[in-house]
Protein backbone atom coordinates (compact mmCIF):
# COMPACT_ATOMS: atom_id res chain seq x y z
CA UNK A 1 0.00 0.00 0.00
CA UNK A 2 1.04 3.39 -1.26
CA UNK A 3 1.98 5.86 1.73
CA UNK A 4 -0.79 8.07 2.24
CA UNK A 5 1.82 11.50 1.36
CA UNK A 6 3.06 9.06 -1.46
CA UNK A 7 2.41 10.61 -5.31
CA UNK A 8 -0.82 11.44 -6.25
CA UNK A 9 -0.09 11.08 -10.03
CA UNK A 10 -0.03 7.05 -9.67
CA UNK A 11 -3.81 7.55 -8.56
CA UNK A 12 -4.36 9.34 -11.49
CA UNK A 13 -2.99 6.72 -13.59
CA UNK A 14 -5.51 4.25 -12.25
CA UNK A 15 -9.07 5.47 -14.09
CA UNK A 16 -10.42 1.74 -14.50
CA UNK A 17 -13.10 3.01 -12.40
CA UNK A 18 -14.58 5.58 -14.12
CA UNK A 19 -15.89 3.06 -17.01
CA UNK A 20 -18.38 1.52 -15.34
CA UNK A 21 -19.68 4.17 -13.77
CA UNK A 22 -22.64 5.15 -16.49
CA UNK A 23 -23.48 1.39 -16.25
CA UNK A 24 -23.70 1.38 -12.63
CA UNK A 25 -25.83 4.20 -12.01
CA UNK A 26 -28.00 4.63 -15.05
CA UNK A 27 -31.34 3.29 -13.57
CA UNK A 28 -30.82 6.24 -10.97
CA UNK A 29 -29.64 9.03 -13.50
CA UNK A 30 -30.95 7.66 -17.05
CA UNK A 31 -29.77 11.02 -18.76
CA UNK A 32 -25.61 10.24 -18.28
CA UNK A 33 -26.89 7.41 -21.45
CA UNK A 34 -27.46 10.59 -23.27
CA UNK A 35 -23.78 11.77 -23.65
CA UNK A 36 -21.78 9.37 -21.81
CA UNK A 37 -18.69 11.43 -23.68
CA UNK A 38 -19.31 14.26 -21.33
CA UNK A 39 -20.32 12.53 -18.56
CA UNK A 40 -16.20 10.95 -18.96
CA UNK A 41 -14.99 14.50 -19.55
CA UNK A 42 -16.92 15.81 -16.05
CA UNK A 43 -15.80 13.36 -14.17
CA UNK A 44 -12.19 13.56 -15.14
CA UNK A 45 -12.37 17.86 -14.99
CA UNK A 46 -13.61 17.11 -10.87
CA UNK A 47 -10.74 13.96 -10.40
CA UNK A 48 -7.93 16.71 -11.28
CA UNK A 49 -9.29 19.45 -9.26
CA UNK A 50 -9.37 17.52 -6.64
CA UNK A 51 -6.53 15.82 -7.17
CA UNK A 52 -4.69 19.64 -7.62
CA UNK A 53 -6.33 20.61 -4.21
CA UNK A 54 -4.79 17.55 -2.64
CA UNK A 55 -1.67 18.32 -4.19
CA UNK A 56 -1.85 22.28 -2.80
CA UNK A 57 -2.80 20.52 0.55
CA UNK A 58 0.08 18.13 0.76
CA UNK A 59 2.83 20.67 -0.09
CA UNK A 60 1.55 22.95 2.86
CA UNK A 61 1.81 20.10 5.11
CA UNK A 62 5.24 19.04 3.24
CA UNK A 63 6.50 22.83 3.85
CA UNK A 64 5.09 22.87 7.41
CA UNK A 65 6.92 19.52 8.53
CA UNK A 66 10.02 20.39 7.09
CA UNK A 67 10.14 23.66 8.69
CA UNK A 68 9.22 22.16 12.44
CA UNK A 69 11.16 23.85 15.24
CA UNK A 70 9.74 20.61 17.34
CA UNK A 71 8.27 17.64 16.64
CA UNK A 72 3.87 18.68 16.19
CA UNK A 73 2.19 19.68 13.52
CA UNK A 74 0.33 23.35 14.53
CA UNK A 75 -3.27 23.36 15.22
CA UNK A 76 -3.98 25.96 12.85
CA UNK A 77 -2.13 24.54 10.18
CA UNK A 78 -4.40 21.27 10.56
CA UNK A 79 -7.39 23.05 10.58
CA UNK A 80 -6.39 25.23 7.35
CA UNK A 81 -5.45 21.75 5.77
CA UNK A 82 -9.16 20.96 6.85
CA UNK A 83 -11.25 24.20 6.09
CA UNK A 84 -9.02 24.81 2.57
CA UNK A 85 -7.91 21.80 1.23
CA UNK A 86 -10.62 19.73 3.03
CA UNK A 87 -8.12 17.08 4.74
CA UNK A 88 -9.69 15.89 7.50
CA UNK A 89 -7.83 15.53 10.61
CA UNK A 90 -7.53 12.00 10.99
CA UNK A 91 -5.53 12.41 7.29
CA UNK A 92 -2.99 15.33 9.06
CA UNK A 93 -2.82 12.91 11.51
CA UNK A 94 -1.90 9.57 9.51
CA UNK A 95 0.12 12.09 7.39
CA UNK A 96 1.97 13.49 10.47
CA UNK A 97 2.72 9.87 12.01
CA UNK A 98 4.38 9.22 8.53
CA UNK A 99 7.15 11.50 9.48
CA UNK A 100 7.43 10.74 13.31
CA UNK A 101 5.31 14.06 14.17
CA UNK A 102 2.46 14.41 15.91
CA UNK A 103 -0.58 17.22 15.44
CA UNK A 104 -1.59 19.89 18.06
CA UNK A 105 -5.37 18.72 18.39
CA UNK A 106 -5.91 21.15 20.87
CA UNK A 107 -4.88 24.11 18.64
CA UNK A 108 -6.50 22.57 15.64
CA UNK A 109 -9.99 22.96 17.93
CA UNK A 110 -9.32 26.40 19.01
CA UNK A 111 -8.44 27.45 15.37
CA UNK A 112 -12.09 25.29 14.36
CA UNK A 113 -13.68 27.58 17.40
CA UNK A 114 -12.41 31.10 16.04
CA UNK A 115 -13.30 30.07 12.40
CA UNK A 116 -17.07 29.27 13.16
CA UNK A 117 -17.19 32.42 15.49
CA UNK A 118 -15.99 34.72 12.64
CA UNK A 119 -18.34 32.74 10.04
CA UNK A 120 -21.40 33.81 13.16
CA UNK A 121 -20.08 37.14 12.99
CA UNK A 122 -20.31 37.69 9.41
CA UNK A 123 -24.15 36.17 9.34
CA UNK A 124 -24.69 38.92 11.92
CA UNK A 125 -23.45 41.63 9.47
CA UNK A 126 -25.75 39.63 6.72
CA UNK A 127 -28.64 40.08 8.74
CA UNK A 128 -27.85 44.18 9.08
CA UNK A 129 -29.35 44.71 5.57
CA UNK A 130 -31.62 47.26 4.26
CA UNK A 131 -34.63 45.86 2.85
CA UNK A 132 -36.44 47.64 0.04
CA UNK A 133 -40.13 46.69 -0.88
CA UNK A 134 -41.79 46.64 -3.97
CA UNK A 135 -43.05 50.04 -3.91
CA UNK A 136 -39.98 52.13 -2.79
CA UNK A 137 -38.36 50.15 -5.93
CA UNK A 138 -40.83 51.29 -8.09
CA UNK A 139 -40.87 55.16 -6.75
CA UNK A 140 -36.76 54.78 -7.62
CA UNK A 141 -37.37 53.50 -10.73
CA UNK A 142 -39.84 56.22 -11.65
CA UNK A 143 -37.06 58.64 -10.54
CA UNK A 144 -34.92 57.27 -13.38
CA UNK A 145 -32.51 55.17 -11.06
CA UNK A 146 -31.21 51.76 -12.93
CA UNK A 147 -31.58 48.85 -10.94
CA UNK A 148 -28.83 47.19 -10.20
Amino acid sequence: MASVSGDLNEFLASRSYISGFNDTLKDEFPELLKDPDYTMEVINEEETQFLKTLNYGKKLFDKTANSLQGDTIPGDVAWRLYDTFGFPLDLTCLMAEERNLSVDCAGYEAAKAKAQEMSRCGDVAADDKTDIDVHAISELQKTGIVPT
